[in-house]
């Protein structure tokens, strides 16, 4: 899960945390 955080971290992890129910 970090990593794709990371990777997204400059799109919108916030975004990504959300879909995946953080």
């Amino acid at each position: 899960m970090g990593e794709h955080v990371q990777a997204q971290s400059s799109e919108g992890q916030s975004a990504l945390v959300t879909a995946t129910g953080r």
